[in-house]
């Protein structure tokens, strides 16, 4: 008890010794930060008045060199593709209107989508084991809701999914959509045509 009495008395005085002394020069420094001009480190800006000569906007650019008006469609096209190659297509979402295992039903239910309620935007996946049949392309949800609450009459089991969408793959898809419309739509003029010459 005597020994740590002894190394009290010793140790106290040189402990409050030590931190008194830190305490002086610390308050020194921070004393001549906080007191330093550092105004000539400043960066200044001095705006050049002499040569302010603007483009005319017929060339498409303004003074402050912001293009206007014409967009490049090219240049959008090949920022598209570059997109689309780096990650496999763009965000988007289709209607999955039939997923199971039979694949003459999934077939009519691409007939009944095309020739009964006009949608010819329809493909058919096969993810083994099961077929899925898909419908339209739609960049946003908004743009699919109008055919997604039309669908759900006929297919309850409708639903909106999410995928990524080849912009190739969409638009020879389209393409065939449209020309599928036409043939329908020339099939039923030739139909309506030949009903009316027989007298029906």
């Amino acid at each position: 008890m005597k020994k740590i009495l002894i190394y009290i008395t010793f140790l106290l005085p040189v402990l409050f010794t030590a931190c008194k002394s830190g305490q002086k020069g610390a308050s020194a420094n921070y004393d001549d930060l906080f007191k330093t001009d550092l105004t000539k480190y400043r960066v200044s800006y001095h705006p050049d008045t002499t040569n302010q000569s603007s483009v005319s906007t017929e060339t498409g650019v303004s003074a402050e060199g912001v293009p206007e008006g014409y967009i490049n469609s090219k240049v959008d096209e090949k920022l598209g593709l570059m997109a689309q190659r780096e990650l496999g297509g763009i965000p988007g979402y289709r209607l999955l209107i039939f997923s199971g295992t039979n694949r003459r039903k999934a077939e009519e239910i691409i007939s009944n989508l095309k020739y009964n309620m006009g949608m010819f935007d329809v493909s058919m996946e096969y993810e083994q084991p099961n077929y899925k049949v898909k419908a339209g392309t739609y960049f946003t949800k908004l743009d699919a809701h109008a055919d997604h609450v039309q669908l759900k009459k006929a297919f309850p089991s409708a639903i909106l999914v999410s995928e990524r969408i080849n912009l190739a793959k969409a638009r020879l898809r389209q393409r065939r959509a449209d020309s599928e419309r036409q043939n329908q739509l020339q099939k039923e003029e030739d139909l309506d045509n030949n009903a009316t010459e027989s007298g029906y």
